[in-house]
């Protein structure tokens, strides 16, 4: 479920959203300098097996998405103390 990305690739900017399970953030990637809206779901609040199915259920569904209406998630990752996923890419 999870691509091997490091999360060290990435500087991290300021919040963008806020929701009941995860913060947003914009995420620029150091190499290429690509921007990224990066959810970050802390890990303590997946040790709720519900909010866990749901989480990977919403990976799951956005990996499959293919709609210009509709943002891509081109990769998801786990650290030790998150985990998170980057559902946009802007250019």
């Amino acid at each position: 479920m999870f691509d091997e990305i490091n999360s060290n690739n990435f500087k991290y900017e300021a919040e963008i959203g806020k929701g009941s399970y995860a913060t947003v953030k914009l995420a620029i990637e150091r190499q290429s300098q690509i921007r990224y809206a990066l959810k970050i779901y802390p890990r303590f609040v997946l040790l709720d097996p519900h909010k866990l199915r749901n989480v990977k259920r919403e990976i799951a569904i956005l990996r499959k998405m293919e709609h210009p209406f509709i943002i891509k998630m081109p990769f998801a990752f786990e650290d030790k103390s998150n985990v998170p996923s980057f559902n946009a890419q802007k250019k």
